[in-house]
């Protein structure tokens, strides 16, 4: 009798660690670009945690749906292709930048992506058509949709860079013409990195487009939920605080 109560004990508990298991909250792997990029994500300089407008926002929704998540660091090209191959679940992305967009699935406009040449000559500052002979600073592995016509007739000539730190300051020393950034991710640099700069931007927006999340085609059914939450953190002005705390704000 002893032994079939002894048994009995390890089948419960067994049945129970089954279902711990079972109810422990699933993981999902986001993929964060490295080098850094302030305002949308970076980690702290003084706990090392992941930081920035985007890693925020998704805890607070990964968080009300009991989901794990773990950051992965990696550039923006192979971080891609973890994607379509299912090893990061979630990324910064947008489906007109996606080699193989089929192979994911796209989030509604979290932030508004807007991009300007930036230049310490303004002098040089001219529609995009009539700009020529000149060189700009870009990030490797980038797709520029809104330079392609310039890049392609050599009117342009592409310098390539590891970060947005490395174009504009390529740019202050001189060694290209333009950089092309983003208007957030200049704001931070200029305010943090390169306050003595005298910068000019240029009066039209090059490109513009809804700066989204893509899935890895496994998390679909997260897609609605997300889109919900994002649409309500635009409109509660979330997503807005945010980004001005982390313009305005140390890295730290």
């Amino acid at each position: 009798m002893n032994n079939v109560l002894k048994t009995l004990v390890l089948l419960l508990a067994l049945v129970a660690s089954a279902i711990c298991v079972a109810e422990q909250a699933p993981t999902i792997n986001v993929g964060i670009y490295y080098p850094q990029v302030p305002p949308y994500m970076y980690k702290s300089d003084t706990t090392n945690t992941v930081r920035g407008v985007i890693p925020e926002l998704l805890n607070q929704f990964f968080s009300a749906n009991d989901i794990q998540v773990n950051y992965i660091e990696d550039n923006r090209q192979r971080a891609e292709l973890k994607l379509y191959d299912g090893e990061i679940g979630m990324m910064v992305l947008a489906k007109k930048w996606s080699k193989q967009p089929e192979k994911a699935l796209y989030s509604s406009a979290v932030i508004t992506h807007r991009d300007f040449i930036y230049t310490m000559q303004p002098q040089k500052l001219q529609a995009l058509d009539a700009l020529k002979n000149s060189t700009i600073c870009l990030r490797r592995h980038y797709v520029y949709t809104g330079l392609t016509e310039a890049l392609d007739s050599g009117r342009l000539l592409r310098l390539d860079t590891d970060s947005e730190f490395d174009q504009m300051n390529m740019l202050v020393n001189g060694r290209c013409d333009f950089a092309y950034l983003n208007e957030h991710v200049a704001q931070w640099l200029k305010l943090h990195q390169f306050a003595d700069a005298e910068l000019y931007r240029s009066d039209y927006v090059v490109d513009e487009i809804g700066m989204t999340l893509a899935l890895s085609l496994e998390w679909q059914p997260l897609l609605p939920k997300l889109n919900a939450f994002l649409q309500q953190a635009k409109e509660s002005g979330l997503t807005e605080t945010l980004l001005q705390q982390h313009i305005n704000g140390p890295k730290g």
